[in-house]
């Protein structure tokens, strides 16, 4: 178990981890002549897995406000490469648009190999734990104000 006092260290350095990863992301897209953030490149993403996503699923899906979504689809929009449209008066679908497949399919193989070169470093088996214990994080269940 781990006790309260390693979870500060842990959190720290998992924010230090995510940071360095989407700057390096981030600064590879620039000088490949793209404005991306890698927020909206997880919207991209997930909309080339999900075609057809609500803005609701893609909330969900990437672990953000509907607010936040809302601005990046926006964002992504006034470049051309998302298309909204209503199914009703509180559902909007989302699809890629040409553009915005072209965009996913050069970006894409940038945060693996950016990642590959990171992780190629470390033993297989601290990958494999590492892979497992995010995923833990990533799949518990926290409540506003729980304990």
């Amino acid at each position: 178990m781990v006790h309260l006092e390693e979870v500060g260290p842990l959190l720290f350095w998992l924010q230090q981890a995510h940071q360095t990863l989407k700057l390096a992301i981030s600064h590879a897209y620039k000088l490949m002549g793209h404005e991306v953030s890698t927020e909206q490149f997880s919207v991209l993403s997930y909309l080339h897995a999900q075609r057809g996503a609500s803005q609701i699923e893609i909330a969900r899906a990437t672990r953000r406000e509907k607010a936040s979504v809302s601005r990046i689809l926006s964002g992504l929009e006034k470049n051309g490469l998302v298309t909204r449209s209503s199914i009703d008066m509180r559902t909007n679908r989302v699809e890629l648009t040409e553009t915005g497949k072209a965009i996913y399919a050069l970006l894409s193989p940038i945060g693996n190999e950016i990642g590959g070169k990171v992780l190629g470093e470390i033993p297989r088996d601290e990958v494999d734990a590492t892979i497992r214990l995010l995923k833990r994080i990533a799949e518990h269940k926290i409540g506003i104000g729980s304990s």
